[in-house]
């Protein structure tokens, strides 16, 4: 059975943020090919959920996708056979 790919609140922001930044730096389509891009990240999620490495700066079982520059983190859900995507960042920002 295939897992659903949802998108948490703080995650969707970030797009937001993401698209509002890059539109100060480049043109529109170039902006909206890269959030494409980043959405487009987790299709492989539903049928291959573990397919990318765990957050090695995570204490909890957080994998990453990294899409450019960007890093998503999602966690994946057993039980509900979900994957919830918890936050998109610049690949480069550090973490605790």
């Amino acid at each position: 059975m295939k897992y659903a790919v949802f998108w948490t609140n703080t995650a969707l922001s970030d797009l937001k943020a993401i698209h509002g930044y890059l539109l100060e730096i480049t043109d529109r389509a170039t902006a909206t090919r890269l959030i494409k891009d980043i959405r487009q990240a987790t299709r492989l999620l539903p049928e291959q959920p573990r397919m990318y490495a765990i957050f090695p700066e995570s204490a909890a079982q957080v994998r990453h996708i990294t899409v450019h520059a960007w890093r998503l983190l999602y966690i994946v859900d057993d039980a509900q056979r979900t994957c919830r995507v918890l936050s998109v960042t610049h690949a480069a920002r550090q973490f605790p």
